[in-house]
């Protein structure tokens, strides 16, 4: 059994196990160790009987989701082979085949802490098969400043409205007052 964890946007742990039941968590006493926050110490159990996959949510913070439905805690669910499985927010793989990939790059193997399988970390991208998302541009006038940001708008008006324009009959009265400071100074001093 390989359960395969995207870690980071660009590194999947591989958890290979030849053991039928497993117990998957954040714990060095889980069978399958994952070293992330998000995952809690005993997260679920994955049975394999039959040749089909069990998971049973062991009460986790963070929850099992199944094709984007969460598993209740306790509760044991038939796994349908190739569905989106998220521990937590990490998506992941389930697969029987335990053969990593040649064409993705090893960083890092080394044996699971309890001895009975491999955990290797390795650069790749899990390939969800998502459908490519669409975008479409809407075209339309670009946003005056007042539908921008309305509390800037009305500063610039009271702003204009501060600004006083002088008009020739305002230049003229302060040329006249100026004059007669100028005449108050010689006359009287």
């Amino acid at each position: 059994m390989r359960l395969s964890v995207q870690i980071e946007f660009d590194k999947i742990l591989d958890l290979d196990t030849r053991k039928n039941s497993v117990v998957v968590g954040r714990s060095k006493t889980a069978d399958l160790c994952i070293p992330h926050d998000i995952i809690s110490r005993q997260h679920c159990r994955i049975d394999l009987e039959n040749n089909k996959y069990y998971i049973t949510d062991l009460e986790s913070a963070n929850g099992v989701f199944v094709d984007g439905v969460r598993i209740p805690p306790g509760k044991r669910f038939l796994y349908t082979y190739g569905a989106p499985l998220r521990l937590g927010s990490l998506e992941c793989q389930l697969t029987s085949d335990i053969q990593t990939a040649s064409f993705n790059k090893i960083v890092s193997s080394s044996p699971t802490p309890r001895g009975d399988g491999t955990a290797t970390i390795r650069l790749a991208r899990i390939d969800l098969q998502r459908k490519p998302l669409k975008l479409e541009l809407e075209s339309r006038p670009p946003l005056t400043l007042k539908e921008r940001n309305p509390v800037a708008a009305v500063n610039l008006e009271a702003k204009k409205r501060r600004k006083r324009k002088f008009s020739r009959k305002d230049t003229l009265i302060s040329v006249l007052v100026v004059l007669l400071c100028i005449l108050f100074y010689f006359f009287f001093l």
